[in-house]
């Protein structure tokens, strides 16, 4: 009989992560492998997977509320490219961290560019913006007792956050399983994991 995803249990998933409208943000072409219950995981995408086994295919929207948050702040603002250094490569989506008003870092997203100007914005590219998962459950099993230590230390099976964030908009380095959200194909942020990539 195949078990069922549930707490401390492994699972293998691969999936697929579009914006509504179709745009591909990110694929997971190798299984990524996490520990149910105990690797911190996008809620919405943790609970739809349980009940699932091995073999099962489903799909999930979630709406902004629960990826990345409803666009809150006034949008891209324009800042010259000379104010960037010449060498710098510069691409759509990319994070960065800049001097605020009061001498305080601030991360700020690359919206476009020209030649002239870069459209940078505080808010991530994927505010505003309904994400849609294809999800494929490879394997469930259950997990071994150092698998559930180690993870229960703070490791990663293989990855990052699914999208996740707290309550200010950011998804500071929550674990999934592998890769970035929001990179545009790695072209952007460096930090924020959707599928897995970088645990903090």
């Amino acid at each position: 009989m195949s078990l069922e995803i549930a707490d401390n249990r492994m699972v293998r998933f691969s999936y697929t992560m579009t914006t509504e409208a179709g745009e591909l943000i990110e694929s997971a072409e190798d299984p990524l492998e996490y520990l149910h219950g105990v690797t911190p995981l996008m809620p919405t995408l943790a609970a739809a997977l349980v009940g699932h086994q091995a073999g099962d295919h489903f799909l999930l929207d979630l709406p902004p509320e629960e990826a990345y948050g409803p666009r809150r702040g006034p949008g891209p603002s324009p800042v010259p490219r000379t104010a960037f250094p010449p060498d710098a490569e510069l691409l759509p989506g990319m994070a960065f961290t800049a001097q605020g008003p009061s001498g305080q870092p601030m991360r700020l997203f690359v919206a476009s560019l020209d030649e002239e100007q870069v459209w940078v914005d505080q808010e991530h590219p994927l505010v505003g913006q309904t994400l849609r998962f294809q999800v494929q459950v490879v394997e469930v099993r259950e997990a071994t007792a150092d698998e559930i230590a180690a993870q229960t230390r703070g490791g990663c099976c293989g990855g990052g956050g699914c999208g996740s964030h707290d309550e200010d908009g950011d998804d500071d380095h929550e674990c999934c399983g592998g890769g970035h959200c929001g990179d545009k194909g790695n072209k952007g942020d460096d930090h924020e994991c959707c599928g897995g990539g970088h645990c903090g």
